[in-house]
């Protein structure tokens, strides 16, 4: 899960040097969205904060932007 959290977080850094106005993100598990947007239960750990923060960061510069998140089996 970490790995899966670190790898959103790396590709999100990158991707918001860019000024999108709307992200799409594809994840796989399920889970890996549960987790980055209730930090439940794996807030403790900076990758997964950090990675909530970045999208909470995104969301509130403006209110042009947005994220779909969805996810595949």
């Amino acid at each position: 899960m970490q790995a899966i959290c670190q790898a959103v977080k790396d590709t999100l850094t990158l991707v918001l040097m860019l000024h999108p106005t709307h992200i799409f993100l594809w994840l796989y598990p399920i889970a890996v969205a549960d987790t980055l947007l209730t930090l439940a239960p794996y807030s403790s750990t900076h990758i997964t904060y950090n990675t909530h923060a970045l999208i909470g960061t995104y969301l509130e510069t403006a209110d042009t932007h947005t994220i779909d998140i969805w996810y595949y089996d």
